[in-house]
């Protein structure tokens, strides 16, 4: 009896234990797996470029992203956000010291399961060699309603530069401008009295390079300055100007105007002019 009671156990256990091993893949499927994936063969002088993707079970909608790559090997020559998932950056591709590229933004609509491009980033090979692109620390957030934070695993791509030529390191032809898909000027829900610059902007060619806004508050524009979504603008700003530049220099402009903001300005200058009338008259 006691020796049937004993192999009881041993055998729950394991069972128990088998069970558990067999929970570890479905919990290690959860976690978000990032791709490194080449666009062609790398060959020295020829524009060559890895595409960053993302792969989850669970929805996403934000996106924090460290690359390294090797300089004495790679020249980065800018990044392309066509067909990315992204659609609001809070900073663009950049580098941000030797060998190290940083971007994060996130999605109007999440990433509900599956693939999803981040960015395409452009290098230029420098030498022969062996020579890799890695994702040492990244951060993804659920879209779950608390923004739940996940780290996917590390990542290497590893590749052989071929020799080749000093070619053309303008890459393929693109004459299509970026496209500003929305843009609006809203309240800011932290702070009365604030109005901020909302905008979606993508191109599917060569990729947005940088886009610019300026505001008129009374006759003279003001300096152009750069645009992270949101643009938080001056109170009295009537008029927005929004410019978007790709790669390759083609450029789409927008403007919005605040008609409540301009009639403001009017009566303001009505007073005052008024007032100043109404003093010459006096003197």
């Amino acid at each position: 009896m006691n020796k049937l009671l004993s192999f009881t156990i041993i055998l729950l256990a394991l069972l128990i234990g088998g069970l558990g091993v067999l929970r570890v893949p479905a919990i290690a499927a959860q976690q978000p797996l990032l791709h490194l994936k080449p666009l062609g063969d790398p060959v020295v002088g020829m524009p060559f470029s890895v595409e960053i993707g993302i792969e989850s079970e669970q929805s996403l909608n934000a996106y924090s992203i460290l690359a390294t790559y090797q300089p004495e090997f790679l020249e980065f020559s800018g990044a392309s956000d066509g067909g990315s998932i992204i659609d609001i950056w809070q900073k663009r591709p950049e580098l941000l010291s030797g060998g190290v590229i940083g971007f994060n933004g996130g999605s109007f609509k999440p990433l509900e399961g599956g693939y999803g491009k981040l960015v395409t980033l452009n290098f230029i090979p420098l030498k022969e060699g062996t020579a890799s692109i890695t994702l040492p620390d990244s951060i993804v957030y659920r879209a779950d309603g608390a923004g739940t934070p996940q780290s996917p695993l590390p990542l290497r791509l590893t590749f052989q530069i071929a020799s080749g030529g000093a070619g053309d390191r303008g890459g393929a032809g693109d004459s299509i401008p970026p496209e500003i898909s929305f843009s609006e000027v809203v309240p800011d829900p932290f702070e009365q009295n604030r109005k901020l610059l909302s905008f979606r902007v993508s191109d599917s060619g060569s990729g947005v390079k940088e886009t610019l806004v300026r505001s008129r508050s009374f006759i003279l524009w003001g300096a152009w300055q750069a645009a992270e979504n949101p643009v938080l603008l001056p109170a009295m700003a009537w008029a927005v100007h929004l410019r978007a530049v790709d790669q390759r220099g083609n450029v789409s402009e927008m403007m919005l105007y605040d008609w409540t903001a301009f009639l403001r300005l009017i009566f303001l200058v009505s007073i005052l002019v008024a007032i100043g009338f109404v003093a010459r008259i006096h003197l």
